[in-house]
């Protein structure tokens, strides 16, 4: 499945060379790099890791009352404060710039972004699984991910639907 991607990020990786309008930055490369936010990146790959790892194995390799488990999970959240202080406090150019967050429609907006995502990939993990195991006579794979379309094919029409309005009555403004 890892190669189907390859050919698409290939594509993209040309897209981005031949039509992204950039801007061309001033300064020596010294400089340059020297804006690059190495530490916020550290600590997000450091939160995401100590995060993900526990919750995709506890109550399945390790029980969730274990001290690896709980260890892990707050070596996480410290890392991702510490990774909020960073990009609030020290970072020239942050990652996450959190002055974007003061902006009360970008706040509620990235905050219905993260939990329309967790919504999102939660139950196309988890359904999949909940209809092979307790659906009476047990659903195969095929059949699971048939009952699964219950859910995308709505999103995949409305989101369709949204990208034409806007594009028909001009509603840029919007966006």
């Amino acid at each position: 499945m890892f190669w189907v991607t390859v050919p698409v990020s290939g594509l993209s990786l040309i897209q981005i060379i031949f039509f992204l309008p950039l801007k061309p930055v001033t300064g020596s490369f010294k400089s340059k790099l020297k804006k690059v936010d190495f530490l916020g990146a550290f600590t997000s790959l450091l939160a995401t890791i100590f995060i993900l790892v526990p919750i995709s194995s506890g109550g399945s390799s390790f029980a969730w009352s274990s001290p690896l488990v709980i260890v892990l999970l707050v070596l996480g959240v410290v890392s991702l404060i510490i990774f909020i202080i960073i990009e609030w406090k020290v970072a020239s150019l942050p990652i996450i710039p959190l002055r974007l967050l003061h902006h009360r429609s970008l706040a509620i907006l990235t905050w219905i972004s993260f939990l329309s995502g967790a919504y999102y990939y939660g139950n196309s993990y988890f359904l999949p699984i909940y209809f092979q195991l307790t659906l009476s006579p047990p659903a195969g794979p095929l059949l699971s991910s048939g009952l699964l379309q219950a859910l995308l094919l709505p999103q995949i029409a409305t989101a369709l639907t949204a990208g034409f309005a806007l594009q028909k009555y001009h509603l840029n403004y919007l966006c």
